[in-house]
């Protein structure tokens, strides 16, 4: 009998709206008693297969009531009743186990038909879309790490790192966190902001992870008097006033203030020296230089403004610009600014290259213009205008020629064969050999001097001058102001214009020209000097100061020694503005002094050099004669001629380890004097030795100090010497430079 098909109830006919919809779920079916009887039907044809004795039981289709009926209407035979309820009933209950096993398999299948999309339980892999991901959770723990990590980093370098290089190590459960902002801000803290996870749209916003609190900088803007402001990282004593502007917080605990400006601070911090930008509490270039590096640096600055900074570091030279936050290679070497700013408000710096001078833009780096000569720049200290000097040194004599004078824009305002210049209240006065001429600051000339015999110096507000030979005294306009010295024989005597100018002997302030005459007796010297002792003046050469002062039009004679250690002079450079006091183990052996030396110099010192004394004069350098000398016998040394004695100068201060400044300057004063003997022998006389004669005594004490003396004695033919080895002299901390000679 043929099966009869069944239909599934409507509810569920499964129906799609599209072929990308998502299937719903079948529910589980029902089963009816007709059900039960046609399993059961087709578990007993398949039991009839298997035993052959038995003929299969045809199925049959009736009623529940019929099938009952005919049950009862049945009347088995008596014999085989007992047996027969024993086959059924194992009938039944074969049927009855089949059945539930059959409902079990088919609540089974039709389940795991429903349930094909999902995993397992023990499938350990899970869709990512259906996991749930704690974004917040990830951002902490993110956090936490990368604040471990810096603590880490501070406690074994003593810096912080920088932020980006511990972003590889950071990694949270395998995933990508990237934040797009990272500073460190003024309270020591790390600052995350825009955070991303595994490139999501989603942002967060972390905010801050605490580190090590750096060590705290105060920064005060200091009026020293009324046309002398600094700023610093402490008070100064005696100031008009100390405001304090700002509080620096450093990115380490162990730091210290270097040099402070408007808006920047320089500061070191484990050997490295990074420049601030405090009013942002950002760090803006780190590592400019360090402090083991082999070389200088020099601020470029201008009325407290920060243009940037020139470095000489491991024999390379560059310029960091501060608006460009750049740092160019350049060729060169600073030019000397004669203790002036080379820098001008407009943002230039001169550099000077082998017999070129380049004027460079420091944004860019770029070459404004080029002048074929040295040249230098100097300012007048009235008016505040800086000027750039060309010069070219004749090969014959070793001296200055061909003087050309231009704004700090290119402009060439004089050009002359000149071989001095001074720019002084306004006016420049340009000098050749016996005449002078006087310009104004635009370069327009306003006077020409008559013709002298010599025109021996160009002072503030006079020129020094061999008139028929008299040494006269005249001012800019050629006006006679005194008459110093009749009989003057250049031959004969010999002026010391490095210890000539303006000085203050005896409470007279006024011009002093130092003039070394063979004629001048230890007597006469003994007379004017009379806590001198013969014994203590025996073996230096004499001579007369002769003054003029312009008060009160008085002129005079003073007899003096001269010798021993020449133009000493100190230059100090402590690491912050503050006060220094400078004595001396033998002080009784001081002869002139400038500033005036009474028992100590006590002056208040910058980082670039700068010297303020009580008044609020200002001073490049201390500067002393000094009486007797620590003997040499040149054993050792060099043997130097007038030909090349430039070169051996620029060579050996450079390797002793001057600065620009101080080699130029050290150069200006004794050039003349090796080339005026012709033949010397030459030592170099150091920090030990100097010591050993006459001890400085610096307070606060310096880190490191270098202390120079050249002893120069003529000779008459070449001699054969011993060549002295020089040490490099590295500055560390608050430096202290001092250079001197000796002339037998």
């Amino acid at each position: 009998m043929e099966e009869e098909k069944k239909e599934l109830p409507e509810e569920e006919i499964h129906e799609y709206d599209s072929p990308f919809e998502e299937e719903k779920d079948i529910e589980e079916p029902t089963v009816s008693d007709d059900d039960d009887v046609d399993d059961s039907t087709k578990v007993i044809e398949n039991l009839s297969e298997i035993k052959e004795e038995k003929p299969a039981l045809e199925p049959v289709t009736m009623t529940r009531e019929e099938r009952i009926a005919s049950t009862k209407e049945e009347t088995p035979e008596p014999s085989n009743k007992k047996k027969d309820n024993k086959k059924l009933f194992i009938i039944i209950g074969i049927v009855a186990v089949l059945v539930i096993v059959g409902a079990v398999v088919a609540f089974v299948l039709l389940k795991g038909g429903k349930d094909d999309d999902k995993p397992s339980n023990d499938n350990k892999e899970k869709d990512p879309v259906e996991e749930k991901v704690d974004y917040d959770a990830i951002m902490q723990a993110y956090g936490e790490q990368y604040e471990s990590l810096i603590k880490d980093y501070i406690v074994q370098n003593n810096t912080t790192p920088d932020i980006d290089s511990l972003e590889q190590y950071v990694k949270v459960d395998n995933h990508k966190v990237s934040c797009k902002t990272k500073q460190y801000n003024k309270n020591g803290k790390l600052f995350l902001g825009e955070c991303t996870i595994d490139d999501s749209d989603m942002v967060y916003m972390y905010g801050e992870i605490v580190t090590v609190q750096g060590k705290e900088l105060d920064i005060y803007y200091i009026k020293l008097d009324n046309s002398s402001n600094v700023y610093d990282f402490e008070k100064v004593k005696g100031a008009q006033s100390n405001k304090k502007v700002d509080t620096l917080v450093c990115s380490t605990e162990v730091c210290e203030g270097i040099l402070a400006f408007e808006q920047y601070a320089l500061v070191l911090e484990d050997g490295k020296h990074n420049l601030y930008d405090y009013k942002k509490d950002v760090i803006v270039a780190s590592a400019l230089f360090t402090d083991s590096s082999n070389g200088y640096y020099s601020e470029l600055s201008y009325e407290n403004k920060l243009y940037g900074f020139y470095i000489e570091e491991n024999d390379n030279t560059y310029i960091y610009s501060v608006n460009a936050n750049k740092k160019y290679s350049i060729k060169g070497e600073l030019a000397d600014n004669y203790g002036t700013d080379l820098l001008t408000k407009e943002g230039k710096i001169l550099i000077a290259y082998r017999g070129n001078t380049n004027v460079i833009d420091i944004d860019t780096g770029k070459i404004l213009y080029t002048i074929d000569d040295d040249a230098v720049a100097t300012s007048d200290t009235a008016t505040g205008i800086t000027y750039i000097i060309s010069y070219s040194v004749d090969e014959n004599d070793g001296l200055i020629h061909n003087i050309g004078v231009y704004t700090t824009d290119g402009k060439k305002l004089i050009s002359s064969e000149s071989k001095e210049f001074i720019a002084y209240n306004g006016t420049l006065v340009l000098a050749d050999y016996n005449k002078f001429d006087t310009y104004t600051s635009s370069g327009k000339k306003t006077f020409s001097s008559q013709e002298y015999d010599e025109v021996i110096m160009l002072g503030k507000s006079f020129v020094l001058v061999n008139d028929d030979k008299d040494l006269k005294l005249v001012n800019y306009n050629g006006k006679e102001l005194a008459t110093l010295f009749e009989g003057y024989d250049k031959d004969k005597y010999f002026i010391h214009t490095a210890l000539s100018g303006w000085f203050t002997e005896n409470g007279k302030n006024g011009i002093y020209i130092v003039v070394q005459d063979p004629d001048t007796t230890i007597e006469e010297v003994m007379k004017d000097n009379p806590d001198m002792k013969k014994d203590e003046l025996e073996g230096y050469d004499y001579g007369y100061e002769y003054y003029y002062i312009p008060s009160s039009g008085e002129t005079g004679k003073i007899a003096t020694y001269i010798g021993g250690y020449a133009k000493p002079v100190l230059y100090l450079y402590p690491t912050i503005t503050e006060r220094v006091s400078v004595t001396f183990a033998r002080p009784e052996n001081l002869t002139t002094t400038y500033p005036k030396y009474k028992n100590a110099w006590n002056v208040l010192a910058t980082p670039k050099g700068d010297l303020y004394d009580a008044k609020g004069n200002y001073y490049y350098a201390l500067y002393w004669e000094e009486l007797g000398n620590h003997k040499v016998d040149f054993k050792e040394g060099f043997y130097v001629e007038k030909d090349n004695a430039i070169d051996f100068l620029e060579e050996k201060l450079t390797q002793i380890g001057f600065t620009t400044r101080e080699r130029n300057e050290f150069i200006m004063y004794w050039l003349p004097i090796l080339e005026r003997n012709g033949k010397n022998l030459v030592y170099f006389e150091l920090t030990e030795e100097r010591d050993s004669y006459n001890k400085l005594n610096i307070s606060p004490k310096p880190d490191s100090i270098l202390r120079v003396a050249i002893h120069v004695k003529k000779v008459d033919k070449k001699v054969p010497i011993k060549e002295q080895k020089l040490p490099k002299f590295e500055r560390k901390g608050f430096t202290a430079v001092e250079w001197g000679g000796v002339q037998y």
